[in-house]
């Protein structure tokens, strides 16, 4: 008929405070709701991760010689190779929450002499010692090195 609607005013600021309500009191219990749940740690993730990373050293290890023939590695390099992928397979298989300790202070150790790399770098090309095409070059390589240390975190 277009007439107003009763109470228009008064059921949209209820519904506005009915839904302000939830979200704040929803937001902020949550947290500690979750806490007194005591709800149990998801191994699942670090179990696959562990598997994962134990499959694919291995299928690396496995397929090296066959790669290495196709591509026409052989000698030292397939040698320094195959000590390198027996390495990260040893190092997979004995994971623990100990080594975790390690491998964090291992990639502090390599960020921080990865800093020093790109300061002696920087310092060669601002006593025009290198070109900036070099420094460019360089950096992106120190960037990829950075990139795979900054990578995820060992979870546990």
């Amino acid at each position: 008929s277009g007439a107003a609607f009763p109470d228009r005013d008064l059921l949209i600021f209820i519904t506005s405070v009915v839904i302000l309500l939830t979200i704040v009191v929803q937001g902020t219990t949550l947290p500690a709701v979750v806490r007194w749940a005591r709800l149990p740690e998801d191994t699942g993730r670090a179990q696959e991760l562990h598997l994962a990373r134990t499959r694919a050293a291995e299928t690396a290890l496995a397929v090296l010689p066959q790669v290495a023939a196709e591509v026409g590695v052989d000698g030292e390099q397939l040698a320094r190779l195959r000590e390198e992928y027996e390495h990260k397979v040893r190092d997979v298989q004995d994971d623990s929450p100990d080594d975790h300790v390690t491998h964090d202070r291992e990639r502090r150790l390599r960020l921080a002499v990865l800093d020093h790399k790109r300061q002696a770098v920087v310092a060669l090309r601002d006593a025009n010692e290198i070109d900036d095409i070099v420094l460019r070059e360089l950096q992106a390589v120190l960037d990829a090195e950075e990139v795979r240390l900054l990578g995820p975190v060992p979870t546990d």
